[in-house]
C-alpha cells in the first residue's frame, strides 16, 4: 500500500525527518507517536505532498514525485488537527471540498457529489448537522465533519493529524472507534497522536519517532515498553496490561 524510502525532510538548514524507511499494508492502523518535535506532522505532511522531501514514497504502487496534486488528492487524504474558516461555510459544504479532486475545470458539484457527502456524513453520525455553519461547532463535531470530509474524498490512504487532541473522552473513543470500523472496511489509516494508551487500544502498529528517526516499530506489545517510553518521552512509567484488551497501558510515575 505504502512504501516509503530514505525519507528526509528539512527546513532550511535544520534536518526535521532523517532517513525514515517504512511499509505500510493495506488495512492497517498505524499510530505515529513521539515528543513534541520528533517529527511526527511533518512525517504526515511528507506522505501528503504536502512540503518538499528528499527519498521516495509510493501509493499503491505510484511514485508521488510522478503524479499530479489532484490526482495525490484522490489517493490520500489528510484530516488535520483543526481546520479553521472564518467564512460562513455550512457543515455540508465543507465536506463537499473533499470532491474537489474528481470535478474538473470550472465544474460544480453534482447530485453524485452531493449524496457522496451526504452519506460521508451519515457515516461519521454528523447527518443531522448538514446545515449547521462550521465555524459554530465544537472541536469535537468540527473533528467528526473533518473526517466526513475525508471519506467523501474516496481515497484509500488516510492521514490524521492528533485526531483525539483537546476532545473529552467520549469523541476521542468515538473517533478512534469510526477509524478502527473504516480501517475493518480496508481503508489504511496511519494517524500521529500524544495519547499512548489510546493508540496502544486501537492501533495494529505503533511508530516511535524521536529527533526525526524511527526507534521503535512494530506491534503496540513490542514498541509500548518502560524502557522505550523512557528512551523516547524521558518519563519513568509503569507499563501493565489492560484488563480487557490485555494491550499495553502506560502509568505515569509521580
Amino acid at each position: 500500500m505504502i512504501k516509503i524510502d530514505n525519507l528526509d525532510v528539512s527546513y532550511d538548514t535544520l534536518k526535521v525527518l532523517r532517513d525514515i524507511s517504512l511499509e505500510f499494508k493495506k488495512g492497517s492502523f498505524v499510530g505515529i507517536l513521539g515528543p513534541n518535535g520528533a517529527g511526527k506532522t511533518t512525517f504526515l505532511r511528507a506522505i501528503a505532498s504536502l512540503i518538499p522531501f528528499e527519498g521516495n514514497i509510493e501509493v499503491l504502487g505510484r511514485n508521488l514525485k510522478d503524479i499530479q496534486r489532484k490526482e495525490i488528492a484522490r489517493l490520500i487524504s489528510m484530516v488535520p488537527q483543526d481546520f479553521q474558516v472564518d467564512l460562513e461555510f455550512k457543515v455540508i459544504e465543507i465536506v463537499l471540498m473533499g470532491r474537489y479532486p474528481y470535478l474538473r475545470l470550472f465544474e460544480f458539484d453534482g447530485k453524485e457529489d452531493y449524496k457522496i457527502a451526504v452519506e460521508s456524513l451519515e457515516i461519521t453520525g454528523s447527518g443531522h448537522l448538514k446545515d449547521r455553519m462550521f465555524k459554530n461547532m465544537s472541536s469535537g463535531e468540527r473533528r467528526m465533519v473533518l473526517l466526513a470530509k475525508a471519506l467523501a474524498q474516496k481515497a484509500e490512504l488516510m492521514l490524521l493529524d492528533e485526531p483525539t487532541s483537546n476532545l473529552d473522552p467520549y469523541h476521542g473513543i468515538e473517533i478512534m472507534r469510526l477509524l478502527k470500523k473504516l480501517v475493518a472496511d480496508g481503508i489504511t489509516v496511519v494517524a500521529s497522536m500524544h495519547n499512548i494508551n489510546m493508540a496502544s487500544l486501537y492501533c495494529d502498529r505503533i511508530v516511535l519517532l524521536k529527533h526525526g528517526r524511527i526507534v521503535g516499530d512494530g506491534v503496540p506489545e513490542e514498541v509500548i515498553t518502560r524502557r522505550s517510553i523512557k528512551d523516547v518521552y524521558g518519563v519513568d512509567v509503569i507499563v501493565e496490561k489492560h484488563p480487557v484488551t490485555h494491550k499495553p497501558h502506560v502509568f505515569l510515575v509521580p
